[in-house]
């Protein structure tokens, strides 16, 4: 939030002084920490200063806050991703009334429309017949640690596609650097 205020407070001004044009002799009327502040840094020199900017917002604020749990983390971090612990709800101030599952609606009768059926094609959603979502689903019969162990074995990555995955991903980054080269 802090780099899209600063970036729009710089648009903003930047955009409402008008520079004259060049060789037209008319008198610049900008005031001059206009001139320093926001027309004597290029944009792209805005953006990485901005990112420095938010790079200490984000450390600090980081420090200043208490960290989660450990035991609220496991299967949520690069490390923890194969642990089969069960994972602890975050600690939060939840009302008894947030605490109540919402009414669950009854499914659409009839046939989902070609546009549903796309959207759910394109975004990888199985349609289910007839039951609601929560009736048919295996893992509300399992125990906590029954569910983090499928979790995280869930995790599990196929060597043959990981390689394919890191060829195809050194290949297009030779190309874009190529590309670089090449083009400037």
């Amino acid at each position: 939030m802090l780099g899209l205020v600063l970036g729009m407070v710089r648009f903003g001004i930047e955009f409402s002084y008008t520079v004259p044009p060049c060789g037209s002799g008319l008198e610049d009327l900008r005031p001059e920490w206009v001139k320093r502040a926001v027309f004597d840094i290029h944009f792209l020199h805005f953006g990485c200063i901005l990112f420095l900017i938010v790079l200490i917002a984000v450390i600090i604020i980081s420090l200043c806050t208490e960290p989660i749990p450990k035991e609220c983390l496991h299967r949520l971090t690069f490390w923890s991703r194969h642990s089969t612990e069960p994972r602890a709800p975050l600690p939060c101030d939840v009302t008894e009334e947030a605490k109540t599952p919402p009414p669950t609606e009854p499914a659409p009768s009839g046939p989902p429309s070609l546009g549903r059926k796309l959207f759910n094609l394109i975004c990888g959603v199985e349609e289910r017949a007839g039951a609601p979502a929560d009736a048919s689903d295996p893992r509300r019969l399992m125990t906590d640690l029954e569910r983090a162990k499928a979790d995280a074995d869930s995790l599990h990555e196929d060597p043959k596609q990981r390689v394919v995955v890191n060829v195809l991903a050194l290949f297009t980054m030779a190309i874009s650097l190529g590309m670089y080269v090449y083009y400037r």
